[in-house]
């Protein structure tokens, strides 16, 4: 904090899910962090549905308001079941690589799909990306910007007519393939954090 020069973090966040570790011990430790004033607000991060519940019943005091995980028209699964949790809850969504690491601009089916309707309605292929996310509440987006007229270009994302959200709705979910490539690496996650917790506990052992 001090080389941040602040007294407070507004929002702190849990990176990972540690299966190492009980949750309601990490929780418990986080709600310390709020009483001492050291932070204000309590996030996760990567956490599923199961875990974020496991995380909230852990809590006793405060609540959590966020949940970071990658979320972008090529990786689609929270819209099954964490995405309306969330909702629900008042827990804010924040999509990390909504622009699936530059993939909408080199999947030939996601760019097809995009320009297209970029050209319909006079926006650029990242708005409509962007767009698509944070359209219905509940979601903001973290987009990469390397200059100014970037930033300004993802942040004329909001505000774009229903009409052209039900457009994108039809057309992305017509397009259920469009997600495949973005799928596969998301089947990684759990075989790594596995991978990961069985170092860990062998490091504990050989000390």
């Amino acid at each position: 904090m001090q080389l941040l020069g602040v007294k407070q973090i507004d929002l702190y966040q849990i990176h990972w899910p540690n299966p190492a570790i009980p949750i309601k011990e990490t929780m418990k430790a986080i709600e310390k962090l709020v009483d001492e004033g050291k932070i204000r607000y309590i996030g996760v991060s990567n956490f599923s549905l199961n875990e974020l519940k496991e995380a909230q019943s852990a809590m006793s005091k405060y609540d959590i308001v966020s949940n970071q995980v990658e979320y972008n028209i090529m990786v689609r699964g929270i819209e099954n079941d964490l995405l309306p949790f969330c909702r629900k809850e008042h827990i804010t969504v924040i999509a990390y690589s909504p622009l699936a690491r530059g993939a909408v601009f080199k999947e030939k089916k996601v760019y097809k799909l995009l320009n297209g309707l970029a050209g319909k309605y006079g926006k650029s292929i990242a708005q409509i990306a962007l767009n698509y996310l944070i359209a219905d509440g509940g979601v903001v987006a973290i987009p990469k910007a390397s200059d100014p007229k970037h930033v300004e270009e993802k942040c004329r994302s909001s505000g774009l007519d229903q009409q052209r959200r039900r457009d994108e709705d039809k057309a992305f979910f017509m397009n259920a393939s469009l997600k495949e490539e973005g799928d596969k690496f998301k089947r990684f996650i759990p075989a790594v954090l596995r991978l990961l917790t069985f170092y860990y506990k062998i490091k504990v052992r050989l000390k």
